[in-house]
């Protein structure tokens, strides 16, 4: 996703370059040819690895030139406003793609944390169920023992605090998006959508 936003900001900077240029050429009284501009290329007098280099670049403007049919700066001015067209394009179909992943990775997150400390939250569900359990016996000694299964309960709440209060934010989220519903979170699916959007993207 950031190498995409970073190719973005790059392409939108080129694209302005390239408009700022042409806005400056289509102040002057007589602007160059496309031609004019290859020759300037050519013509800058440097060393023999420069002049190497000058070529390649000539070639290579030639080369775009040919491929995309531009024989004038008016050419290169409508070939210009149809990158904006196509970048705004893809910008707007990438952006519901860039708000699901972003959905997904928080599911899968949520996921990943209830997975990790279900089993944590049932071991104190357990021992808080056997504290209510004494609680509401009869017979000798009930107070003690019940006393002592919710020491049990709180000290293993205490150690494993932090584990709890995580799966029951993950218990909370997964439960509110969906709708009530679980049991195991469906991680495998939310990766392979993962996937597939990062693919398409």
């Amino acid at each position: 996703m950031q190498n995409f936003n970073k190719e973005s900001r790059q392409l939108k900077a080129r694209i302005r370059k390239l408009e700022d240029w042409l806005k400056s050429e289509f102040s002057n009284p007589k602007p160059p040819t496309l031609y004019d501009t290859i020759q300037e290329i050519l013509s800058q007098k440097s060393n023999f690895n420069s002049k190497i280099i000058s070529l390649k670049s000539a070639a290579n403007m030639l080369v775009f030139l040919q491929e995309n049919d531009i024989k004038d700066v008016a050419d290169l001015e409508r070939f210009v406003g149809t990158l904006h067209e196509k970048r705004n394009a893809i910008s707007d179909k990438i952006k519901p793609i860039e708000r699901r992943l972003k959905v997904l990775d928080e599911h899968i997150r949520q996921g990943e944390n209830f997975k990790k400390y279900r089993d944590v939250k049932l071991q104190y569900d357990d021992l808080y169920s056997e504290y209510q359990s004494a609680k509401n016996a009869t017979g000798i000694f009930v107070k003690r023992k019940a006393q002592k299964a919710l020491d049990t309960a709180n000290n293993f709440y205490e150690i494993n605090r932090a584990g709890i209060v995580i799966f029951e934010a993950a218990d909370r989220y997964l439960k509110e998006h969906l709708n009530g519903k679980v049991d195991v979170p469906p991680l495998k699916k939310w990766r392979v959508e993962q996937m597939g959007l990062v693919a398409e993207k």
